[in-house]
């Protein structure tokens, strides 16, 4: 019952939405699949007479997101995820706020270092926060309406 909600959530959402849904669910199902895929590899291992043993690998993942990381198992390389393995490094990595806002938003060369952010910086910050904050609510207000019909 809460799939088949869940599920015709996420299909609305994302015919209203089909950026904000590309980027939530379908590039995190590819992003999982990979690295799920990657982890579930056989561990190589000298004593075994094959050479590896099977891995065992337990995830937890959002409801949402098991029908894309089924239908995305075997189809994500490398080369498909490497973009989001860059931004992933930059939002999950031990910089401080200020170091990733820096590193996000401005490009080095090897031999400039980052410029202090800029007003249009700061506006895009801001704008995606507000975006992000707005989407929850707007995100509310559909799971109500569908709630009360």
């Amino acid at each position: 019952m809460e799939r088949d909600i869940l599920e015709k959530l996420l299909l609305e959402m994302s015919d209203q939405y089909p950026e904000l849904s590309r980027v939530f669910i379908d590039e995190r199902d590819e992003y999982l699949a990979y690295s799920l895929r990657k982890c579930a590899q056989p561990i190589p291992i000298e004593t075994n007479s094959t050479g590896f043993i099977p891995s065992t690998v337990v995830a937890v993942v959002g409801i949402g997101h098991v029908k894309g990381i089924v239908q995305q198992w075997n189809q994500p390389t490398i080369q498909d995820v490497q973009h989001l393995l860059q931004m992933y490094s930059l939002l999950f990595s031990t910089q401080t706020k200020k170091e990733k806002r820096k590193s996000f938003f401005f490009f080095r060369s090897n031999d400039e270092k980052a410029k202090s952010p800029s007003k249009f910086s700061s506006y895009a910050s801001f704008s995606i926060k507000l975006a992000c904050f707005g989407l929850v609510i707007g995100g509310l207000i559909q799971l109500a309406r569908y709630r009360l019909r």
